[in-house]
């Protein structure tokens, strides 16, 4: 559909609001002109038969042609008509006819065709009505009505201006906000702001909820900005360990030395594949839950550290475990695996000496590190890699609260809370 074809909303309003009292006006005049016709036939066919019974008596005595008042005449027979009145085609009994002929000395006016029993003897009776004084009446009555009519198109006019100017105050901070819109970029993400005059609540709505959009788009942007920033250095070190595994395995086939190399393909195959699914799984608008909660064991958390306890090994880092409060979760152990090893690995990364406390509490874990906290990390470790923000993601997804604060000794606190 072509845009310049399109309407806008006041000129729709005027277009409706136009069309619908000119319907009116004219509907109004249709009926007026419809009634005073249906009175004045009323009125001649009424006058007709009375006229009709009060010359039945003077019929009788062989009259054919009588004038009953100054507004009915009778003839009886077709030839005692006058010349000058013209008939129609075709005549039903007692139905009255409009007759419009100037050329006649009777024009303008009515006539019935009827039958009654005259000295014994069927004949047709043709009665004749005009009224000066009713078409005087009636010309006088669509005079005012035309007047009123002058008045009508005249109050038309003047509420067709009041309605352009309340449309106009109505669709105006539309129309600003529409060219606001549309005189920004695709990246433009700021806030719009609520047109000035006339805002009324449902544009107040409808500005809110279009900031709302763009706020998640800016999000989803800037999410998709963080994957592929830190996707190919999460993805590549696994990858580099099977590669050098498998560059070392040509070099010796010692049993010892060929089963060290295939563990540890085997766990950056397996980080890999977690990680991977995880990703997939984030995908996807269902939530993965069990149907019964479980109890978070010390034995995963340590099967967790496994994976990531390489990141500590030349450095004067310890770890422990402390269980203060039984945990519980409904969601799969990968997720588990996932949320934590992001928060441990991390951990492990940005602390260079001192301890990384994973502290098990009611419906929470948080892993408390002594490194070099929020403030001092270095600039390449802007959003802490993908990793947390897939616990991010994955927090978000479940309904879980997750924070990342300042430790206050030394380092900072990760915390996820399951309620």
């Amino acid at each position: 559909m072509n845009f310049n074809n399109i309407r806008s909303a006041k000129q729709l309003t005027f277009v409706y609001f136009a069309g619908l009292a000119f319907a009116i006006i004219v509907f109004h005049f249709s009926l007026f002109n419809s009634t005073l016709e249906d009175l004045e036939e009323l009125n001649a066919k009424n006058r007709l038969d009375k006229d009709l019974q009060l010359a039945i008596p003077s019929l009788q005595k062989g009259i054919l042609s009588l004038k009953i008042s100054p507004y009915s005449s009778i003839f009886v027979g077709l030839e005692s008509l006058p010349e000058t009145v013209s008939l129609p085609t075709f005549m039903h009994l007692n139905v009255l006819y409009e007759i419009d002929d100037y050329n006649s000395d009777y024009f303008d006016f009515f006539i019935m065709k009827t039958q009654r029993l005259i000295n014994n003897s069927m004949q047709d009776i043709y009665l004749l009505h005009y009224d000066d004084v009713y078409e005087l009446s009636e010309e006088q009555m669509f005079q005012t009505q035309y007047k009123q009519m002058l008045l009508s198109f005249l109050l038309l006019g003047i509420s067709l201006f009041i309605i352009l100017k309340v449309s106009d105050r109505l669709t105006s901070p539309l129309s600003k906000l529409s060219n606001e819109l549309k005189q920004r970029s695709v990246n433009h993400f700021e806030p719009l702001s609520l047109p000035d005059g006339g805002a009324t609540k449902e544009i107040w709505l409808l500005t809110s909820r279009i900031n709302e959009y763009q706020e998640k788009i800016q999000a989803l942007v800037e999410r998709e900005r963080s994957f592929t920033r830190y996707a190919s250095h999460e993805l590549r070190s696994p990858l580099m360990v099977m590669k050098g595994a498998i560059s070392l395995l040509g070099h010796s086939k010692e049993a010892e030395f060929v089963e060290r190399q295939r563990l540890r393909l085997k766990a950056s195959a397996d980080e890999m594949d977690l990680f991977v699914t995880t990703l997939l799984s984030l995908t996807r608008e269902e939530k993965n839950e069990l149907d019964e909660p479980y109890q978070v064991k010390e034995e995963q958390i340590e099967n967790i550290i496994k994976s990531h306890k390489h990141l500590v090994e030349n450095k004067p880092v310890d770890y422990q475990i402390e269980v203060l409060a039984p945990c519980l979760m409904k969601a799969p152990d990968s997720i588990l695996q996932i949320v934590l090893g992001n928060m441990i690995k991390n951990a492990f990364s940005c602390t260079f000496e001192g301890l990384v406390t994973i502290q098990i509490e009611a419906n929470a874990i948080a892993v408390i590190d002594t490194g070099i906290g929020l403030i001092d990390k270095p600039e390449q470790a802007d959003g802490f890699g993908l990793g947390l923000l897939i616990v991010k993601d994955i927090c978000q997804k479940y309904d879980w609260q997750f924070s990342l604060k300042e430790n206050p000794v030394k380092g900072c606190i990760a915390k996820i809370s399951f309620q």
